[in-house]
């Protein structure tokens, strides 16, 4: 043989055309004398109707005939759409007749058709048919439909419950019962549709001399089209013919047989002339089947090693007003879900209801990316449960490839046992996690919060039954010209058919793929089809193009050995030539072959041979092959606008043998962009009455090419023993576990802000609404100092407005005060009212209540608050990549056009300036000049710090506290946040007159706290000391005042050298003071005891704190 084809990266050979204009698709058929039909369609979801006036659309010039239902032939009136495949389950087999009689069911159903001479006046005409309407209550939501109560959408109808059935194995109830963690989810799955860029079209030619029938029409199931026909209109196999000419996408929703194909040529014949229909794009919004309308409630159970026990749950499918393709859709879902996984138990119980809208049958993935995103959302949520890295939950419990093949224990669409026929499924989560590079993840997202972006990883596994019979036929021959001719029932839309038929034929005749013509989709071609959906030519129609084409090649052979004199072993077909090996000049074209067992009039044809070098063969797999993948989505979600970016797609796709890979490439690619639609574009709306509110593409948003990644592709080829080439389906791989994969990354970046997400599509509103909700605060403690009676009642009053259940500690509470003397007898109590002991009682609360993870504090008085300086607080402590065990805010300190903060400013800035000149550099020094504004009062801490955390009794606090994070964690553990961008709180006087009041008081406070911190480092103060401390501090500070009125000027605000220089004249006299302070007293203990020593003092002391404090609330507040 020649060139080896099969496995080859081949251009598609339809291309050429296609993207050069030159391809005919149904609208550019053109036939002199064409009419135009233009369909009158309910403008009701459900009605009753009763007298059609076609009077004034008739009068129309130009227009031919208005038909109803009742004009057409008895047979076509009392027939009914066949129900393409039923099923045992359903209870209520409703189908449509070829136009609306008495009543309609969903808003677009065809009750009559206008034939004009063009399609304008065809539509001027069909606005004029006047229809005596009487609107009948609607079923617009499936779960309410459901209910006894409910409007049934069609009259004298018990229900609304198309069809119910369970899929049962093992013991389900019984593993529930053992599990160790038992997770759920409720899915809701979007409506949605193919929207492929054609949309459906019908031309009919009737030919009287002939007594037939032309049919050409957008679909990709011709053979199915004139069966159809044939048994609706009562017509015979001889009286038509249906051809698919270029399609331009299908999807599923062409798959189905509508009424218009045969309302269309039974218009020909009636009026003697072609006939074409083209339908609009609200047309097809309204018409054209949709499909992934359902309702999930799912439970799995796991043991403590994370393997699966069972997985059970309901389902809820929405039918539409008919059933035209049975249950095949919620089938395939409630068989799909156990997917790649060992699930050893399994119960799904599923019920199909009727709703007012168009019918749902498969749309590409028909039923799959419902339960893979139920299946995968389980195995998110086990992984989180069981505290399992959700890639190690799942490669516990995928099938391996020695257990091929494997029998799931379920009943598939094609009544067959779900039986996996080969596969790798851990090499392929393997791969996939591999080239994503899944392992580095962690860092990745680290970096990415520490630059305020949210990235997040999810993966989605799956399998999907391909191949699905009951047959393809292939008809392949060799013609007097020696061309080789493929014919097959095959009916692509975008595939590339013509393309891999050609590899197989190709290189069984040793010739180009040019030399190779297919003709495909033509019912007067090929006696048999069956169409291209499902994912089930590779399996079906190429195993009868390789087998019809040995069958051909073999017959070369055995009539040119006889031409030849050879024997058939020795014979060789290469190059359009049949010739014995060796000796080339011995030799035949297959034109001159095909002449030769075309046979000659009056001879008889050499012995063993048949006449024509041509074979047909209809392969029929004795089940469904069985492919499968995984996918991996890296995705940013901006919080602010809910957008979700695509950063990295990884795809590894096992299809069996790859006939051409590049054609799989294109299949996967395309596949995942119906997929990325699903996760976060599209979705049909209808209103409480069922009328479609999403009728263009500017309410129904589809995914733009910017907004499909490039996906990284990953063949992995795990040979199919069910088919002589081992190959399995491929189309509708890219599509099914890409809603799971991007559902878990965009949940899995907004990890550390709580939030849950289970419907699809992922909209930006639904993601910022999400956000919004986060209720990250579990509890607020109110701090209240030196407050009376009344002063308590009215800060409850003031407080009761939180939706957060809060506590007010009220420090003066008649139970409180208790306890405090308690305390006081063991010398354990703050020595003095004031910030410190009202932070210290707080702590102490909050670590008696042992249910918040971590705690932030901020004061009361602040005047420009804003939600999110909390959120930013809480942040780094909360977030569980981060390994922050302390975060300080720190905000700018400018208000009415000025400079506020003067403590900070002129008082601790230039003292830790004065203390490194005095006492030298150290550790603790450089520490506290990191900070930013280091007498902010807002912190936030993990939990397992406040036993142990030392917290001064005075105006020191933040001062203190600082200095308890420098002796305890390394700086890699501590952070500071910039809370907001103006800041404004309660200010204090400078009060120069009294030292045990406002900035003066504070002052000292802090001065006296950094002699302590320092002086417990061992550093001494001696007078003379301290002397030198101040002048230093002095000289410091005015510089410093020189460099804020600069800041000031160049900022536009107002400065006040006179009062600076006030506050760092008093400050500095008060370093003496806080001197003087601690030489006076050296007994005086630094910090309030921690509460660890509180609890190994009066072990139930914190129990008792929550009642007391509890109690005083109760009766007080």
């Amino acid at each position: 043989m020649g060139a080896k084809f099969f496995g080859a990266r081949v251009k598609r050979l339809e291309d050429a055309s296609l993207l050069t204009g030159q391809g005919e698709y149904l609208d550019d058929i053109s036939v002199e004398g064409c009419l135009h039909a233009v369909f009158v369609r309910s403008p009701f979801s459900h009605a009753k109707f009763t007298n059609i006036k076609k009077e004034a659309a008739s009068s129309l010039s130009g227009v031919k005939a208005v038909l109803t239902l009742e004009d057409l032939p008895k047979e076509a009136q009392d027939n009914r759409l066949i129900l393409l495949l039923p099923n045992p389950a359903i209870k209520q087999p409703i189908m449509p007749h070829l136009l609306a009689k008495d009543e309609v069911t969903f808003c677009g159903q065809p009750v009559a058709v206008v034939i004009a001479e063009t399609r304008h006046l065809a539509e001027d005409a069909a606005s004029l048919v006047d229809i005596d309407w009487e609107p009948l209550p609607s079923a617009s939501d499936v779960r309410e439909a459901l209910a006894e109560s409910a409007s049934v959408v069609h009259q004298g109808s018990p229900d609304n419950v198309a069809a119910f059935f369970k899929n049962e194995y093992g013991d389900v109830d019984a593993a529930f019962s053992v599990a160790h963690r038992i997770v759920s989810a409720s899915i809701k799955h979007h409506r949605g549709g193919g929207h492929s860029m054609e949309a459906r079209g019908v031309l009919a030619v009737h030919s009287e001399d002939e007594g037939r029938t032309q049919i050409w029409s957008s679909t990709q199931t011709p053979h199915q089209v004139k069966r159809c026909i044939i048994g609706i209109l009562g017509w015979n196999e001889n009286e038509l013919d249906v051809i698919a000419p270029d399609v331009g996408g299908g999807f599923g929703p062409k798959a189905l047989f509508y009424g218009e194909e045969a309302v269309i040529p039974l218009c020909s014949r009636l009026l003697g002339s072609p006939v074409k229909w083209v339908e609009d794009r609200r047309e097809h919004f309204l018409c054209a089947s949709q499909e992934r309308d359902q309702y999930w409630d799912v439970e799995a159970a796991f043991d403590q090693e994370g393997n699966i026990l069972g997985v059970r749950g309901n389902m809820i499918h929405d039918t539409g007003s008919y059933i035209p393709w049975g249950i095949v859709s919620p089938l395939i879902s409630a068989t799909t879900v156990p997917g790649p996984y060992i699930v050893p138990n399994y119960r799904m119980e599923t019920t199909v209801g009727f709703t007012n809208k168009i019918h749902v049958t498969p749309v590409r993935g028909a039923g799959r990316p419902q339960a893979v995103l139920a299946m995968e959302r389980l195995m998110d949520r086990g992984a989180e449960a069981l505290g399992l890295d959700p890639a190690e939950l799942r490669r516990r419990n995928l099938i391996s490839a020695d257990q091929m093949p494997y029998k799931v224990g379920l009943v598939f669409r094609d009544g067959k046992p779900v039986t996996y026929d080969s596969g790798d499924y851990p090499r392929c989560q393997t791969e996939a996690l591999e080239k994503i590079n899944y392992r580095d993840f962690p860092n990745r997202k680290k970096k990415a919060l520490a630059e305020g972006r949210y990235i997040g990883i999810g993966i989605g596994n799956y399998v999907e039954g391909t191949g699905l019979g009951p047959f393809e036929g292939a008809t392949v021959r060799i013609g007097p010209s020696g061309s080789i001719f493929v014919m097959s029932g095959a009916a692509p839309q975008g595939q590339g058919h013509k393309t891999t038929m050609a590899q197989i034929a190709a290189e069984k005749f040793g010739v180009g793929l040019e030399d190779v013509e297919v003709v495909l989709a033509d019912t007067s071609r090929i006696a048999h089809g069956v169409g291209t959906f499902a994912s089930r030519i590779a399996a079906n129609a190429m195993p009868s193009v390789h087998l019809a084409a040995l069958e051909v090649r073999a017959k070369a052979i055995k009539a040119a050995s006889q031409l030849l004199e050879a024997a058939e072993e020795d014979i060789e077909i290469e190059g359009g030539k049949v010739f014995v090996r060796g000796v080339p000049e011995m030799s035949i074209t297959l034109a001159q072959l095909a002449h030769q067992v075309a046979g000659a009039p009056g001879f008889a044809l050499p012995k063993g041979i048949d006449p024509g070098l041509e074979a047909t063969h209809y392969f029929s797999p004795s089940q469904s092959a069985y492919c499968n993948g995984c996918h991996v989505a890296e995705v940013e979600v901006d919080i602010d606008t809910g957008q979700v970016t695509i950063l990295k797609y990884v795809i590894t796709h096992d299809a069996g043998n790859l006939i051409n890979p590049l054609i799989v490439d294109g299949q996967v690619q395309g596949g995942l962009a119906h997929g990325v639609g699903n996760a976060l574009f599209e979705e049909l709306h209808f209103d409480d009455d069922a009328m479609p509110l999403t009728t263009n593409f500017g309410e129904y948003l589809l995914p733009a090419a910017g907004d499909v990644p490039n996906a990284e592709c990953i063949h992995i080829e795990s040979p199919s023993p069910l088919n002589p080439l081992g190959v399995k389906g491929a189309g509708e791989g890219g599509t099914i576990p890409a809603a799971a994969a991007i559902l878990a990354a965009v949940e899995n970046a907004l990890s550390s802000l709580h939030i849950r997400l289970t419907d699809i599509p992922i909209r930006p509103d639904l993601i910022v609404s999400e956000i919004a909700k986060t209720n990250y605060l579990h509890h607020i403690i109110i701090g209240l100092d030196q407050a009376n009676e009344k002063q308590a009642r009215k800060a409850w009053t003031f407080f009761e407005k939180l939706e957060t259940p809060f506590t007010i500690l009220w420090n003066d509470g008649p139970n409180l005060k208790k306890l405090d003397k308690e305390l006081k007898k063991k010398a354990l109590a703050p020595n003095e009212k004031g910030k410190g002991r009202n932070v210290w009682y707080c702590i102490g609360m909050s670590i008696a209540r042992n249910s918040a993870r971590s705690v932030a504090l901020h004061d009361c008085d602040i005047k420009t608050y804003d939600r999110r300086m909390l959120a930013k607080l809480f942040y780094p402590v909360v977030n569980p990549l981060f390994n922050f065990e302390f975060c300080k805010g720190y905000y700018p300190r400018v208000a009415d056009n000025k400079m506020n903060g003067r403590v900070a400013r002129l008082l601790v800035f230039p003292m830790l300036n004065a203390l490194e000149k005095t006492i030298g550099k150290s550790e603790y020094l450089d520490f506290m000049k990191s900070f930013k504004y280091p007498l902010a009062g807002e912190f936030s801490f993990r939990r397992n710090i406040l036993p142990e955390l030392r917290i001064s009794s005075d105006w020191g606090i933040e001062i203190g506290i600082l200095s308890e994070m420098q002796r305890n964690f390394s700086p890699q553990n501590i952070c500071q946040v910039d809370l907001a961008d103006t800041y404004d709180h309660k200010h204090q006087d400078l009060s120069i007159d009294d030292e045990n009041k406002g900035l003066s008081r504070m002052s000292i406070d802090i001065i006296k706290t950094f002699i302590k911190k320092l002086a417990t480092q061992g550093h001494s103060f001696s007078r003379e000391q301290l002397r030198s401390l101040k002048a230093t501090y002095y000289r410091s500070a005015l510089d410093l005042i020189d460099a804020y009125r600069g800041d000031a000027e160049m900022n536009g605000l107002k400065f006040d050298s006179h009062s600076e220089e006030k506050a760092v004249e008093l400050f500095s006299k008060n370093i003496i003071k806080a001197g003087e302070d601690f030489y006076l007293n050296p007994m005086d203990a630094p910090f309030i005891p921690t509460w660890s020593r509180v609890k190994s003092a009066i072990p139930d002391f914190l129990s008792r704190l929550e009642i007391a404090v509890n109690e005083d609330n109760k009766y007080y507040l």
